[in-house]
């Protein structure tokens, strides 16, 4: 195996089994896109079309709702994202905390 931290061996198999899973768990969770996103706080989004700047650099996979504060229940459809921008379509004026990944 090659690559950081794969070459560590203590000679002691149970302890190199142990390096071996909290590697590979470790692997999994990076590669989950929620993991690689980040959370934008407290947008305030009005009724209607909300261009969102997301600061991911990338275009997003995906997003989710964390807090929902004026709007019960929150409704919002996606109408368009690129590399800077999210683009919702929300159906009552709310504040939200919004994952982004």
């Amino acid at each position: 195996m090659s690559g950081a931290g794969r070459d560590q061996r203590t000679g002691l198999a149970p302890e190199d089994q142990r390096y071996d899973q909290l590697l590979a768990d470790l692997q999994r969770l990076l590669r989950d896109p929620l993991t690689r996103g980040l959370t934008l706080e407290g947008l305030d989004l009005v009724a209607g079309a909300n261009a969102i700047a997301h600061r991911l650099g990338r275009v997003p996979q995906g997003w989710v709702p964390l807090r929902v504060t004026g709007a019960n229940p929150f409704s919002a459809r996606e109408t368009a994202r690129d590399n800077r921008f999210l683009t919702l379509d929300v159906v009552a004026p709310c504040r939200v905390d919004l994952r982004v990944f």
